[in-house]
């Protein structure tokens, strides 16, 4: 880059400076700092331009160091939420997994149980039909005994559903 040479005039005296920023960029730093320390002079007459000069360098000191530190407090809290974000990316990918899983699960169940519901149905329907047909009357001891099989069955389809149920809240289905 091109350095660039000018002439800034601070409390009265004149400086040459050379630079690589641009020319505007260097007369408004060099405005700024005779602002200032022309500051220091107004607010106290037995000060030097010597001794404003050092005022105003430590003032500018003391802002680029604290610049400096919340830049560092910046970066490190930058860096935080992006490995908090990466986090939360990987744990909504694993969650995404769950879930899927447990559609496939919630799909296996639902076979399985249109499968028992099948098996259920047409065993009950042979059953009657092979003992209407070929089997002696039932007496009331067996009569219960059939009645409490097919309580059992539908219990354990109720249970189905309601565990088939429980995982469609889940998932949101």
């Amino acid at each position: 880059m091109e350095k660039n040479r000018l002439r800034l005039n601070i409390c009265g005296t004149d400086y040459v400076i050379t630079s690589e920023d641009s020319e505007e960029y260097m007369y408004l730093v060099g405005k700024e700092v005779d602002e200032k320390m022309r500051n220091v002079l107004d607010h106290n007459d037995k000060i030097s331009v010597t001794m404003a000069a050092v005022l105003t360098a430590l003032k500018y000191c003391d802002l680029s160091k604290k610049s400096e530190e919340n830049a560092d407090n910046l970066r490190v809290q930058i860096k935080d939420y992006l490995e908090d974000s990466s986090r939360s990316r990987m744990e909504a990918d694993e969650a995404r997994r769950e879930i899927e899983r447990m559609k496939r699960e919630i799909q296996m169940l639902r076979m399985r149980l249109a499968e028992s519901d099948t098996n259920v149905s047409g065993n009950q329907k042979v059953s009657k039909k092979s003992n209407y047909e070929s089997c002696p009357p039932i007496s009331k001891s067996q009569t219960n005994s059939n009645q409490s099989e097919s309580n059992d069955n539908r219990v354990e389809n109720k249970e189905e559903n309601e565990i088939l149920n429980f995982f469609l809240d889940k998932t949101g289905e």
